[in-house]
């Protein structure tokens, strides 16, 4: 009974662990699918385009990202109140508003595509040296279904191993009680 109740407790962990894990990674990679919707066409990361580049876009904002995303879902919304930074940009792109989103793209949304350019990073320059720190490892979502995998194996061997173990007593008991008679 109690390896029964182990097991189940350790089952419904690695099912809450895998959809913790792969919930997050969802949100990363709509944040870059919705960029790349949405954003590429005008913006780059790391250099200007039809828009200013987004690296760094909300320490250029006072860290306010409330008032960055009502900048994206209605950029002449804020102009209009008066807002001194959201003012500057459109002056310094020839006054050019920028796509409103606000019909498009929900809050949560704009937060995934604005946590993936918190994140992104510049692509890093192949080397032809060896020195240096081995390069992360690109399949990092497969690792882990493959660690959960493993321990969910092993799991399943231990349960099997211990019902065997307590077949293998109760046959002998039975064998045992049979002798008696």
């Amino acid at each position: 009974m109690l390896i029964k109740n182990l097991t189940k407790s350790i089952l419904i962990c690695t099912t809450i662990l895998m959809s913790t894990i792969y919930s997050n990674n969802a949100n990363a990679q709509d944040g870059k699918t919705l960029f790349n919707t949405y954003c590429a066409a005008c913006h780059k990361m790391d250099k200007d385009l039809t828009g200013p580049a987004l690296m760094g876009v909300e320490e250029r904002w006072g860290n306010d990202r409330a008032k960055l995303v009502h900048w994206v879902k209605n950029s002449a919304d804020l102009i209009a109140t008066g807002d001194k930074y959201a003012n500057e940009i459109f002056n310094k792109w020839n006054k050019l508003p920028m796509t409103p989103f606000e019909s498009i793209l929900k809050d949560a949304e704009i937060n995934a595509v604005l946590d993936y350019i918190k994140d992104w990073k510049p692509p890093v320059a192949a080397t032809t040296g060896t020195t240096g720190a081995a390069p992360a490892p690109k399949n990092t979502g497969f690792l882990w279904f493959l660690s959960i995998v493993s321990v969910v194996l092993v799991v399943i061997s231990l349960t099997l191993y211990f019902s065997m173990c307590r077949l293998k007593k109760t046959a002998n008991e039975k064998l045992t009680t049979n002798d008696r008679f």
